[in-house]
């Protein structure tokens, strides 16, 4: 069984069989501190309620088992019990919790080596630095814990402190007695034992001033004097009559040592010029490794740069202030990298220990080995890897560990020494945020500097910056900046520094460029940094040096990877083998990563491309090798995306899309034509689950220039075009609908119509495949309908002539959407539901997934609301299988809907809520957007209208930042609309900068909702003739498709209003009955609902109070109904109220609310 360490004492830090596991996953860490440190069972009742009790209990289990699950990834299987109805965490000796040791060394009856090893285990406060922000019951028990464990501690260092002055232990007494005082300085006990301790070693100047010290911080603290005791003994202490008073009880007796302890550890440590900044879970795992008695040679392996000599010398330090029985001759620092022979190591390790060679005749070997033979000393042996050519330097290290068994060795290297009894601890870059994670930042209200608290990367980049520029914070406008730059450098310390060091000169837009584009600009002049590290060409030169000409032949070629690469890819593509991956590897010239993957420093990788570019031929035989090798992968692999192995299809791409990438850029360049051509389904498919087609537009729009000047003229055979021509078709067509998602661009437009224009013309239309379909719905949807949809089924047919299930599929969900959306209902769900039998045959869920979505929008249209939420259902079940979390994110989304429009309001936020956090957790930022901006919609319709309205105005806010032109002009007319209903002065402010907005992106659907919401606002203020001009302005710029159905409802309605103003009851029924069979077609029952209080409206100025106050009553009485609706509705009940008599009114009402809206809708619309 694995060996699991708990380290809960300071930063949460969890280790198996000696590695530090990471993960972000705060409530996992929290559940398992809770579990280890209570020790006992719980039901999963309490945990659930515990760590969520703002979910349900149904969302909570889930929550929790989920949680389970993590851990169990964390530490393994075999460590949690968990039962039917409880939780517990099991105790076998292979698992170790710092919390429970340091809870049975202060025991009771403790020595004052269990005492000194306990108070080394505290590092910090019990969790130091975590809180689970929606748990506050878990921050209580956190609270409570810290309250006891700083108690103990309190206690321990104070009987450590009595016991160390009884055996005359003056300096280490006084080291603890100041830990002990830095918990509370009000202690005045502490500050009488630092004065004894002083004076006791002859120390009365220290003493006084301790005194001084006491009564400053009473004066400032409690506006107190220090106690009587206490003043007395300073008085002695001046007087110079002091004698030690009888000891003051510390709670326990201190039973003696049967020896003295050694004298306080000694070092030759050179003092930091600056601090150390973050890596604790290094620090952790270098400090734990080093205290291991089975371990004798550790070494810190990196490249340069990395940080190795400071994180050696920082754990160092820590265990130079350890308690002194760990290396009881002290700590010492030997640094190599001016040593030019291996001979010089011997007379290096004798000078750092200050050790003469005084015997004649003897080998300042032989000396050496004799003085270390008994000692108890670690030796920190820096910059070795120049030493090892020859293996002679290896070697004495090995004869050093034989002869002195006392003695522990840490050496710092860029390659490892390959020896035995050699332990490796790898330093790579430090810890840096992945990019979802930091654009996830921008929209939450915690404190910057407590996000990057785990990313030590950002913490060295700020503080480098602000020596250089010492105005410089981190702000949410340099955040994603600063991130940029890290992830840029891979997070190495020595790089960082560099970088940061510009900031007195130039920005971090700057810098970043810089960065990019010349190696050499990652320099400094500085006197006080080695001269091999005043660069990183300097640090990668001196790498180059070590390597063999083999190894000097592979390098280069290795930077053609992008993303990293498998060991089989390197073979294929550089022609090396593993015992020169292995090489480069002990070099630290490339890592091998845990899922078995190598990767290259991107810093290195630039210095060695270099190289490569030196050799021309070379450089072009080795893109062309992994060009075809990737190619190969990618049509290999699409295979599988399309069949039931496709998650591990998926999951291949997206390792490796980087490279992919290339190799397609790379064949484009090189006018590969007919091996370009059957990669387009594949890469449609994996941008559509793992990407986002942003990037694939991207993609496409690299090369669809270059390749519009490769085909300037149609194909020399009709109908039969080369591969460059066809390309181009394709690649056009794709874009199209590519680029689509930007409702206001005009590109899908123009591509959309060319690519239909040339495939036409060129009378291709039976070769393009899959993306005709794709140009023809976009076509459909921003030109013309008719003649959109007349391509789209002729593609379709060319497919089926094909036999190419996968895309007729995929084309028929695309074509069923856009009939859906166009509002041609006839026969869609016969084909949709031919595309769910075909993506069933052929096995590929997430298109059998996408038809079923779209089959339950048409479900939804026919209110057949349980039977679309079923499909939904079962459409997130497939997504979650197939690993397609945005997919998962945009069903929850689809789900959302389908409880918005029957009228689930708070059900459709819980969806929009769950959906948002997905898209945060992907790095979404348009759909976070749409998401902030629909639950907001949902709190209006609920009445939540200040709640909206925040929600609104982020949703507002991050539009603005991602410079949403669309979105923000949505979001200014939905805060206008939010402050009308909360009577604010500045709702007309956000209509007019919609206005504007709407105007200028030449958004007529926009523009429909501003003429129809001013004009009942001229309505309402009594302007007849403008209220219908504005309303009548909103229909004339409406289209008749399901896109403007629910507003065109919405202001028919409004007009409905306007001819009952002028008691034109005939017009008004004609408008309200227009209006109904429009929102009938949407099947929104918050819309009808609003309609039918119009009627009801009406109904009471005829004086038809019995049908005012059923239609009123049902208005009211509805599951769906708006809250803006209510008061509208509330009006002609209380008309009718008035001119009925009790009985009839309240029959009237009984009647109205048992009312079938879908029946009173259908006998409506056929009077």
């Amino acid at each position: 069984m694995a060996r699991v360490q708990l380290f809960f004492l300071g930063t949460p830090q969890i280790e198996v069989d000696g590695t530090a596991v990471a993960t972000d996953r705060r409530k996992a860490v929290a559940l398992l501190a809770y579990l280890a440190v209570t020790g006992t069972s719980h039901s999963r009742e309490t945990l659930a309620a515990l760590f969520w009790p703002e979910a349900d209990q149904t969302r909570a289990f889930a929550y929790l088992r989920r949680t389970l699950w993590e851990i169990n990834q964390m530490l393994g299987e075999g460590w949690l019990e968990a039962e039917r109805s409880s939780v517990a965490l099991r105790w076998p000796a292979e698992m170790w919790l710092d919390v429970r040791e340091f809870t049975r060394l202060t025991a009771i009856g403790a020595g004052l080596d269990d005492l000194a090893t306990a108070v080394f285990l505290y590092r910090d406060d019990f969790l130091a630095g975590f809180t689970l922000r929606d748990a506050p019951d878990f921050d209580e028990w956190q609270y409570y814990e810290v309250d006891h464990l700083r108690h103990a501690l309190a206690q321990a260092l104070a009987q450590l402190v009595t016991g160390l002055a009884q055996v005359g232990e003056w300096e280490t007494a006084v080291a603890h007695a100041r830990r002990w005082l830095a918990l509370d300085a009000l202690h005045e006990l502490a500050h009488r034992q630092l004065m004894e301790l002083y004076a006791h070693m002859g120390n009365k100047a220290a003493a006084l001033r301790q005194y001084e010290t006491c009564a400053r911080i009473l004066a400032d603290e409690l506006d107190a004097i220090p106690e009587a005791a206490t003043t007395a003994l300073y008085d002695r202490i001046r007087r110079g009559d002091f004698s030690p008073a009888a000891k003051e009880s510390v709670h326990v007796e201190i039973p003696l040592p049967p020896v003295s302890p050694p004298p306080a550890m000694r070092h030759n440590l050179p003092a930091a010029t600056t601090p150390f900044i973050g890596r604790a879970p290094e620090l952790a795992e270098v400090t734990r490794m080093l205290l291991d008695p089975a371990l004798r040679l550790l070494s810190l392996v990196g490249p340069g740069g990395s940080g190795k000599t400071r994180l050696a010398l920082q754990a160092a330090a820590q265990l130079s202030a350890a308690p002194p029985l760990i290396f009881a001759d002290g700590v010492y620092f030997v640094p190599l990298a001016a040593l030019n022979s291996p001979e010089n190591i011997i007379p290096a390790i004798a000078k750092a220990l200050r050790l003469s060679f005084f015997k004649e005749g003897e080998l300042p070997r032989q000396q050496l080995f004799d003085y270390l033979r008994s000692r108890s000393l670690l030796l920190l042996l820096d910059n070795y890897e120049h030493l090892l050519a020859n293996g002679s330097g290896a070697a004495q290290v090995s004869e050093l560990l034989t002869v002195a068994p006392q003695v522990k060795i840490m050496t710092t290297s860029r390659v490892r020494l390959g020896l035995q009894a050699e332990h490796l601890y790898m330093v790579q870059g430090m810890r840096v945020p992945d990019w979802q994670t930091a654009v996830s930042w921008q929209t939450t209200s915690q404190p910057l500097t407590d996000l990057i608290t785990p990313y030590s990367s950002v913490q060295l980049f700020v503080a480098a910056a602000q020596r250089a520029q010492p105005a410089f914070t981190l702000t949410p406008a340099t955040l994603l900046p600063v991130v940029r730059i890290c992830r840029l450098l891979d997070g190495m310390p020595l790089a960082l520094e560099l970088a940061a060091a510009w900031l007195s000169l130039l920005t971090l837009a700057e810098i970043e460029t810089e960065i990019r584009q010349n190696l050499d600009f990652l320099a400094t002049e500085m006197h006080d940094v080695p001269e091999r590290q005043r660069s990183i060409r300097a640090v990668f030169n001196y790498s180059w040096t070590l390597l063999t000409e083999a190894e000097k032949e592979v390098l280069p070629q290795l930077t053609i990877f992008q993303g990293g690469f498998t060991r089989e890819a390197a073979q294929h593509v550089a022609g090396t083998s593993l015992p020169i991956l292995m090489a480069l590897m002990h070099k630290s010239l490339i890592r091998r990563e845990e899922n078995g993957r190598f990767t290259m420093h991107e810093l290195l990788r630039q210095y060695a491309a270099e190289r490569l570019h030196d050799d021309p031929e070379l450089w072009v035989r080795a893109r062309d090798r992994h060009s075809h090798f990737y190619m190969d992968m990618l049509l290999r692999e699409g295979r599988r995306m399309q069949s039931t192995a496709q998650r591990a299809g998926f999951d291949v791409v997206e390792l490796e899309i980087e490279n992919m990438r290339a190799a397609w850029l790379w064949a484009m360049v090189q006018q590969q034509y007919e091996m370009v051509l059957p990669t387009l389904n594949p890469l449609l498919y994996f941008y559509l689950v793992r990407a986002t087609l942003t990037e694939l537009g991207d993609l496409l729009a690299m090369v669809l220039e270059d390749l519009e000047t490769a085909v300037p003229t149609p194909p020399p055979v009709p109908q039969q075009p080369d591969a460059a021509h066809l390309l181009y078709a394709r690649l056009l067509a794709l874009q199209s609908w590519v680029v689509s998602s930007n409702y206001t661009a005009l590109q899908p437009v123009t591509f959309s119509t060319k690519a239909l224009e040339i495939i036409d013309s060129w009378g291709i239309a039976a070769q393009i495949g899959l993306p005709l379909t794709l140009a023809a719905v976009i076509y459909a949807y921003r030109v013309d309908g008719a003649e959109g949809l007349e391509m789209g089924w002729r593609s379709l047919a060319y497919l089926r002539q094909q036999g190419d299930r996968w895309a007729v599929a995929l084309a028929i969900n695309m074509l069923g959407a856009c009939l859906h959306s166009l509002g041609e209902r006839h026969g869609v769900k016969e084909l949709l539901h031919e595309g769910v039998a075909i993506s069933r045959e052929i096995g590929d869920y997430l298109v059998l997934a996408y038809n079923l979505t779209t089959l339950a929008w048409v479900l939804t249209d026919e209110r057949a609301f349980q039977q679309a939420l079923q499909i939904d259902q079962e459409c997130q079940a497939l997504f979650e299988e197939v690993g397609d979390r945005a997919g998962a994110a945009n069903n929850l989304w689809s789900l959302a809907s389908v409880y918005d429009v029957s009228g689930e309001y708070a059900l459709a936020v819980q969806h929009y809520q769950r959906s948002h956090r997905l898209y945060l957790e992907l790095g979404r930022r348009p759909e976070v957007a749409n998401c902030l901006g629909w639950e907001s919609q949902m709190w209006q319709r609920l009445g939540e209208y200040e709640k909206a309205l925040v929600l609104r105005q982020q949703a507002l806010a991050l539009y603005q930042e991602m410079g949403d032109d669309n979105g923000e002009a949505w979001s200014y007319f939905e805060v206008g609309e939010l402050c009308r209903l909360l009577d604010r002065p500045e709702a007309e402010s956000f209509y007019e900068q919609a206005f504007a907005a709407f105007t200028r992106l030449q958004m007529d659907h926009g523009l429909t909702f501003y003429y129809r919401v001013r004009g009942r606002a001229r309505l309402a203020a009594g302007d007849v003739v403008g209220a219908r001009a504005d309303l009548e302005q909103s229909m004339a710029l409406s289209h008749d498709n399901s896109e403007d159905y629910w507003n065109r409802a919405y202001t028919l309605c409004e007009l409905a209003h306007v001819a009952l103003t002028e008691k034109d009851y005939e017009t008004a029924a004609s408008y309200f009955h227009d209006a109904l069979q429009l929102a009938d077609r949407w099947a929104s029952l918050g819309i009808i609902l609003v309609i039918l209080a119009g009627m009801a409206h009406m109904w009471a100025y005829q004086k038809k109070y019995v049908q005012a106050a059923e239609m009123a009553a049902l208005v009211l009485h509805h599951r769906a109904v708006w809250d803006e609706t209510r008061p509208l509705a509330r009006l002609p009940l209380a008309t009718a109220q008035a001119h009925m008599d009790e009985a009839a009114f309240a029959t009237a009402v009984s009647r109205g609310q048992a009312l079938d809206l879908t029946q009173v809708v259908r006998d409506l619309l056929a009077a």
